[in-house]
Protein backbone atom coordinates (compact mmCIF):
# COMPACT_ATOMS: atom_id res chain seq x y z
CA UNK A 1 0.00 0.00 0.00
CA UNK A 2 1.44 3.60 -1.11
CA UNK A 3 0.41 5.11 1.72
CA UNK A 4 2.00 3.03 4.23
CA UNK A 5 5.06 3.25 2.34
CA UNK A 6 5.05 6.82 2.41
CA UNK A 7 4.59 7.34 6.08
CA UNK A 8 6.95 4.19 6.76
CA UNK A 9 9.88 5.54 4.74
CA UNK A 10 9.35 8.81 4.44
CA UNK A 11 8.62 8.73 0.73
CA UNK A 12 8.14 11.98 -1.32
CA UNK A 13 5.23 12.44 -3.73
CA UNK A 14 7.45 12.85 -6.62
CA UNK A 15 8.42 8.98 -5.58
CA UNK A 16 5.08 7.80 -5.54
CA UNK A 17 4.23 9.68 -9.28
CA UNK A 18 7.17 7.06 -10.32
CA UNK A 19 6.14 3.81 -8.70
CA UNK A 20 2.32 3.84 -9.40
CA UNK A 21 1.62 6.80 -11.63
CA UNK A 22 -0.08 8.82 -9.48
CA UNK A 23 0.51 12.80 -9.00
CA UNK A 24 1.32 14.24 -6.00
CA UNK A 25 -2.13 15.93 -5.16
CA UNK A 26 -3.77 12.78 -5.41
CA UNK A 27 -1.34 10.87 -3.06
CA UNK A 28 -1.57 14.04 -0.74
CA UNK A 29 -5.39 13.75 -0.85
CA UNK A 30 -5.41 9.67 -0.48
CA UNK A 31 -2.83 9.93 2.26
CA UNK A 32 -5.17 12.62 4.25
CA UNK A 33 -8.18 10.11 3.85
CA UNK A 34 -6.19 7.31 5.10
CA UNK A 35 -4.49 8.89 8.16
CA UNK A 36 -8.03 9.95 9.03
CA UNK A 37 -9.59 6.25 8.49
CA UNK A 38 -6.97 4.99 11.08
CA UNK A 39 -7.93 7.73 13.33
CA UNK A 40 -11.52 7.45 13.01
CA UNK A 41 -11.05 3.73 13.69
CA UNK A 42 -7.74 2.73 16.05
CA UNK A 43 -7.68 6.74 17.37
CA UNK A 44 -9.83 5.99 21.31
CA UNK A 45 -8.08 3.37 21.69
CA UNK A 46 -4.27 3.25 20.63
CA UNK A 47 -3.88 7.23 19.61
CA UNK A 48 -3.90 8.71 23.19
CA UNK A 49 -1.64 10.35 25.51
CA UNK A 50 -0.54 8.06 28.10
CA UNK A 51 -1.79 8.98 31.66
CA UNK A 52 0.77 9.17 34.96
CA UNK A 53 -0.02 5.17 35.46
CA UNK A 54 0.91 4.47 31.87
CA UNK A 55 3.88 7.16 32.19
CA UNK A 56 5.26 5.29 35.25
CA UNK A 57 5.10 2.40 33.70
CA UNK A 58 6.58 2.67 30.78
CA UNK A 59 9.92 4.32 32.74
CA UNK A 60 9.97 1.12 34.40
CA UNK A 61 10.02 -0.61 31.61
CA UNK A 62 12.56 1.37 29.80
CA UNK A 63 14.90 1.24 33.00
CA UNK A 64 14.78 -2.24 33.09
CA UNK A 65 15.61 -2.22 29.21
CA UNK A 66 18.35 -0.12 29.87
CA UNK A 67 16.73 2.65 27.06
CA UNK A 68 15.97 5.31 29.19
CA UNK A 69 15.62 8.14 26.93
CA UNK A 70 13.32 5.93 25.02
CA UNK A 71 10.13 7.11 26.33
CA UNK A 72 9.30 9.57 23.18
CA UNK A 73 10.48 6.85 20.34
CA UNK A 74 7.78 5.45 18.40
CA UNK A 75 9.46 2.38 17.35
CA UNK A 76 10.09 1.32 21.10
CA UNK A 77 6.31 1.71 22.08
CA UNK A 78 5.78 -1.89 19.85
CA UNK A 79 5.93 -4.11 23.00
CA UNK A 80 3.40 -4.48 25.45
Amino acid sequence: MIFIRILAYGSSTDNIDYYVRIGGTMTLLGLDKFVKGIHIIFGVEYLRRPNNNGIQYLMQICEIRGFQSMLGSIDYLHWK
